[in-house]
């Protein structure tokens, strides 16, 4: 039989089951963000059910799963925003993309964002070199 999210989200919700319903909506997000063929409409709906899954996981005080879902739906809403403006994907990066993003990019929230998302610890070297605004 098929479950429908909403009603397994009320179950989950009516046993304080946050973490699970977080982790529903986390996985989805993901899968979204790695299927290359997602449209801008899915991406936006990714954007809301990483915010979903971080409202969750903070019920559920996993605050480290929730600062990760806020740092992927930032990265999902800006790489929309590049996408606009008819700049490079921010989503699925290799390492090396995003170095070569960090060194070439001007702007410094722009690139804390994608630096958090992908885990870079230290930005000194980035922005000294490039003298971000």
């Amino acid at each position: 039989a098929v479950v429908s999210t909403q009603s397994t989200g009320e179950v989950c919700l009516q046993f304080g089951k946050h973490a699970e319903l977080a982790h529903m909506y986390e996985g989805r997000a993901y899968k979204m963000v790695r299927d290359r063929s997602s449209k801008e409409e899915m991406l936006g709906e990714c954007v809301k059910m990483y915010k979903k899954a971080a409202r969750f996981y903070k019920l559920d005080q996993a605050f480290d799963k929730q600062m990760e879902c806020v740092l992927n739906a930032r990265l999902v809403g800006l790489h929309l925003i590049f996408k606009k403006k008819g700049l490079g994907p921010l989503i699925n990066l290799t390492p090396e993309d995003v170095r070569s993003f960090l060194f070439r990019h001007p702007t410094f929230y722009e690139s804390l964002i994608v630096a958090q998302a992908y885990g870079v610890s230290d930005m000194v070297p980035f922005f000294l070199k490039i003298g971000c605004r």
